[in-house]
């Protein structure tokens, strides 16, 4: 920057036009030139602009006026614009009086919403952090007001309209001035979320407590939720569909028929047509009158033997060593009968298969049970998304029988069985 400030740099300056980097190096510069303080301060009165200044600070030694009931409640409704909503935090953050009564109105809204469960109440709206910028300021006019004058209230002033455009991402901004009176509610406009359409506020009960969606996109659970599965949820919420993986190479269509087609002399029960997760599973099937023994052959999918039982007297059998995790897998029950094998399925019956879940995927899920056991909704979501049909449909049902009068808990539970209820 060059000895002095030129005219079109000041008058950038004093519209907040210049560059960050540029406004904080004329900013420095300004604090150390009488010169240029003069010049920019000649247009506007300094007196005038330390006083709008100062309007917007808390005083050390005075006592702020209180916030009013209706102006709690807008906030905590969302019904406040932008500059409202920064008054009103601005000034949560020296009254104590007024921070308490905040929490009490947001702890009886949630209680009324509990006892109401069909109306998907306001979501408690976290108070923001304390305002550093605003802080910096207040201190920057303690320490320099006895040295600074007349233009420099100016200066002072500009910074401060110039840290709020970087705040909210506008040009320009009017000043803040105390808490009016009145704060006219503003139109909060809908949601849209990843794969998903506006939303109204959407609530269900979820184990022990609520999961929201509210209007603007901003899920409310039990507890945390990592980003992903807050997505999940979201989507799901909003579409009323749950993402389950194409299963079409499980012979998932025709596995209704249980393993070995409708004239099969026995029939195959678990696991057909589905994704499973333990790689030790218990193959079950029908028995077959007459018959000494059985013998199970697993394959793998290009129908080379991976593991052969024993001969068995019963009707059910669970390897010794585990399959491997992530593979499709078809299994054939031999029986024994007056010296004749009986095998099915037999072609032209649809192959018996399954397939054994990732090992990252059964991971995950041990841990979701962990840590989210009671949420139906979470878990019923993530076992659609690892093929787990069975499992999802368990969880959904239990989500249905505690939102009795909620179209989207059966709708949830629809996609992932159409024949349920």
């Amino acid at each position: 920057m060059s000895t002095h400030l030129s005219q079109q740099q000041l008058e950038q300056y004093r519209r907040s036009a210049l560059a960050p980097l540029d406004l904080l190096a004329a900013d420095d510069h300004l604090t150390a030139c009488e010169q240029c303080r003069e010049q920019l301060g000649a247009s506007v009165p300094a007196a005038q602009a330390w006083q709008t200044l100062r309007a917007s600070l808390p005083s050390g030694g005075e006592q702020p006026e209180h916030l009013s009931y209706d102006q709690l409640a807008a906030y905590v409704d969302e019904k406040l614009s932008g500059i409202q909503r920064e008054a009103v935090e601005s000034h949560l953050e020296i009254c104590r009086m007024c921070d308490a009564e905040l929490q009490d109105l947001r702890n009886f809204s949630l209680e009324i919403a509990a006892l109401s469960p069909e109306q998907s109440p306001a979501p408690p709206v976290p108070v923001a952090t304390l305002h550093s910028r605003r802080r910096k300021l207040t201190e920057l006019l303690t320490v320099r007001w006895p040295v600074l004058a007349g233009a420099s209230a100016l200066l002072l002033l500009i910074a401060w309209l110039f840290y709020s455009q970087l705040r909210v991402g506008r040009q320009s901004l009017p000043i803040i001035a105390s808490v009016s009176p009145t704060l006219a509610p503003s139109s909060p406009s809908p949601a849209v979320v990843e794969g998903g359409a506006p939303t109204d506020s959407i609530a269900l009960n979820d184990g022990g407590g609520r999961v929201i969606l509210d209007q603007e996109g901003r899920l409310i659970a039990q507890q945390p939720l990592p980003p992903a599965y807050e997505q999940m949820i979201k989507r799901a919420l909003t579409t009323g569909g749950v993402e389950t993986p194409d299963l079409a190479a499980l012979n998932v269509k025709t596995g209704s028929l249980m393993g070995g087609g409708e004239n099969a002399p026995f029939k195959l029960l678990e696991p057909i047509a589905k994704v499973i997760e333990s790689n030790q599973p218990d193959f079950r099937w029908q028995p077959l009158a007459g018959a000494t023994n059985y013998t199970i052959t697993v394959y793998d999918a290009d129908f080379n033997r991976v593991t052969t039982s024993p001969l068995l007297t019963g009707t059910e059998w669970r390897p010794s060593q585990p399959l491997p995790r992530g593979a499709i897998y078809s299994w054939q029950v031999k029986a024994m009968k007056d010296g004749r094998e009986i095998v099915v399925p037999e072609p032209p019956a649809p192959e018996a298969k399954f397939k054994v879940l990732e090992q990252a995927k059964a991971e995950e899920l041990a841990r979701a049970r962990r840590q989210f056991a009671d949420s139906h909704l979470t878990l019923g979501l993530l076992y659609a998304q690892a093929g787990m049909l069975d499992e999802s449909e368990r969880e959904l049902r239990m989500l249905v029988d505690a939102n009795q009068a909620s179209p989207l808990a059966r709708k949830l539970l629809r996609s992932v069985k159409p024949s349920a209820r």
